[in-house]
């Protein structure tokens, strides 16, 4: 059983850390243009749709760190059942490896959640 469980949390964990890494840099790079919008409506130059995406960035910051945050749970607790299956996989012991089973589903629940909240948040914000 921890044949299979073990490869599966530590994809889980490759996939977190990818998204997160991800995240991290589109979070960064509208900090970067919510800066510029920033620095527009400093130097008095801003109009009614500089500051419409003004609020616009500001909202989907705060989206994308609500994901990210979410991500960092599923990373630790990724790393941590990946941590404990690697340590108890030489224990015969079939409750362990049950609760393991049932966190590496949970772990695996988790994700399609949140590639479900992030395929809806996609939909939602490239609508026209």
């Amino acid at each position: 059983m921890y044949d299979i469980i073990f490869p599966v949390s530590i994809a889980i964990f490759g996939i977190t850390f990818t998204l997160f890494t991800l995240f991290f840099s589109f979070i960064f790079s509208k900090r970067e243009e919510l800066r510029r919008i920033a620095d527009i409506i400093k130097e008095g130059k801003g109009t009614l749709d500089t500051k419409k995406r003004e609020k616009f960035t500001v909202k989907h910051i705060q989206k994308l760190r609500l994901l990210n945050k979410h991500i960092i749970i599923l990373l630790f607790s990724s790393f941590v059942t990946s941590f404990i299956i690697f340590i108890s996989r030489n224990l015969e012991h079939a409750l362990v490896g049950k609760i393991c089973a049932i966190l590496t589903i949970a772990l695996i629940l988790y994700l399609v959640i949140l590639f479900c909240f992030i395929i809806f948040y996609y939909k939602k914000s490239t609508k026209i």
